[in-house]
């Protein structure tokens, strides 16, 4: 069908052509009958083979004009392809030709700075991300060597900021590896318990300013999984930073780990859970979409709407299957299906 519609501009033509001859045929059939009946099996046949003949030469011509053009279309910039475009549609189309060629000049040259302004962009937050760990560091150095000077209140603030702005440095070095062609996670046989130990530390005065009671069973989490250690760190960072953020009276957060077999894999099941806001169950089904921050409370609607987004494209990066349940105003599920 594909191959018909490439004769379809020449069609006109076709169907004159075999006007012609059966206007032939009939002046045959006027001048002589017994002519006609003894030579009209070899006329047919004739025409027949004439005509299957002009179409497939039309359909060859046409084929060798799409690909000509489509070479053309993949590297505008090749002069040889210009030429070869050039000799098959001849000189009478030489303007349109130049016209076509121009447009994707200026299309193209227009595309590469916008790809070169793009990573210079690109280069400078990565560069800032990274610079910015300096001052990062040294906060961290003056409260985990802080021997009770600094006032509990300011040290909680400086411990907040250093781990909000910790948070965001993570989300845009981490969007850039999603997005980045070449990948460059490390994947370990990693004990479970140290990668949430190490999160809970670095969240504790937050968690211990809010309250929170802790549940988890050391001797369960204490088990091997097989990811790349600080993409797992960074998906549980944003899972317990959402569970401090939406905190409700005695909160709880707990971890549960389960040994767990998916179709032909074997796993850990890790469920975090909290008995914080929540959220509605008709934004449920979007929460892993960017930028989305739903209906769910006022401080839902003044998030990002990047953590989660980010966390889950991660996770489908690592391959874990990350999983999301909640009831409004009860608490909030995460589970995270690990290759173990």
């Amino acid at each position: 069908m594909r191959e018909l519609k490439r004769i379809k501009p020449y069609l006109p033509w076709l169907l004159m052509i075999l006007a012609v001859d059966g206007f032939c045929i009939f002046l045959l059939w006027m001048a002589d009958i017994e002519a006609l009946i003894a030579l009209i099996g070899l006329i047919v046949l004739a025409t027949l083979v004439f005509f299957i003949a002009i179409c497939l030469l039309l359909m060859r011509k046409e084929k060798q004009k799409e690909k000509v053009l489509l070479r053309y279309l993949d590297d505008p910039s090749s002069a040889e392809n210009f030429d070869s475009l050039y000799d098959l549609y001849g000189a009478e189309k030489e303007e349109i030709l130049k016209q076509l060629f121009n447009s994707f000049q200026q299309k193209n040259d227009l595309i590469q700075q916008s790809m070169r302004e793009r990573q210079d962009y690109v280069d400078y937050v990565e560069t800032w991300a990274h610079e910015i760990k300096l001052p990062l560091s040294l906060l961290t150095m003056i409260l985990d060597n802080d021997d009770g000077t600094i006032p509990p209140e300011l040290f909680f603030k400086l411990d907040y900021i250093r781990n909000e702005t910790q948070r965001y440095v993570s989300q845009i070095l981490f969007y850039h590896r999603i997005k980045s062609k070449k990948k460059d996670y490390l994947f370990q046989d990693i004990s479970l318990l140290g990668c949430v130990e190490e999160v809970l530390a670095d969240y504790g005065p937050s968690l211990r300013e809010k309250g929170f009671q802790l549940s988890y069973d050391p001797v369960a989490l204490d088990v091997r999984v097989f990811t790349d250690p600080r993409a797992l760190e960074f998906i549980l960072r944003q899972l317990v930073s959402n569970s401090i953020k939406y905190a409700g009276t005695s909160p709880i957060l707990s971890f549960l780990a389960t040994r767990e077999v998916r179709g032909r894999e074997n796993g850990v099941l890790l469920r975090i859970s909290d008995n914080g806001q929540g959220v509605k169950e008709c934004d449920l089904p979007y929460l892993f979409e960017r930028g989305f921050s739903g209906d769910s409370g006022e401080l839902r609607k003044k998030s990002t709407g990047m953590g989660l987004y980010l966390a889950k494209q991660l996770a489908d990066d690592i391959h874990i299957q990350l999983e999301v349940d909640s009831k409004w105003e009860e608490g909030f599920t995460a589970s995270l299906f690990i290759n173990g």
